[in-house]
């Protein structure tokens, strides 16, 4: 996923992006204005030579954002579900919940475990890719 911002403060291989906050209506602030017209702001490393007003494009890698979503959001509704219902039909009901118990453990664990993991925090930072050209 890209999005261009522009850069307001860069610091050496420190830059800060500022974006203008996406909503539902499509960035149609003349339509919906529920968002208010709000900027969000990113803090970024990069080796290229910004200045303040520079155009750039920031790119964030789509597999790791929806592998942390598949993570956060599905596994821990279906991993416990599917525990319960095997566990169930092959032992008995008590067996079942303490599956569905443990399966949430476990998921805990992994969210703990991914969230130290210096690999998938490298993984998933949004990055600078180049500076922005305008196109008319």
């Amino acid at each position: 996923m890209d999005r261009e911002g522009f850069v307001i403060k860069a610091e050496g291989p420190n830059v800060t992006v500022r974006f203008r906050r996406i909503s539902g209506c499509g960035e149609n602030c003349a339509h919906c204005n529920a968002c208010g017209g709000q900027y969000e702001d990113l803090e970024l490393q990069t080796n290229m030579k910004l200045e303040a007003g520079d155009k750039v494009v920031v790119s964030s890698p789509q597999g790791t954002i929806y592998f942390g979503l598949f993570f956060l959001f599905v596994l821990p509704v279906v991993f416990p579900l599917a525990a319960y219902i095997l566990f169930t039909s092959q032992v008995g009901k008590t067996a079942g919940w303490i599956a569905a118990a443990a399966a949430i453990v476990l998921w805990l664990i992994g969210v703990f475990l991914l969230n130290r993991s210096g690999r998938f925090a490298r993984r998933s930072r949004p990055r600078i890719v180049g500076k922005a050209t305008d196109k008319k």
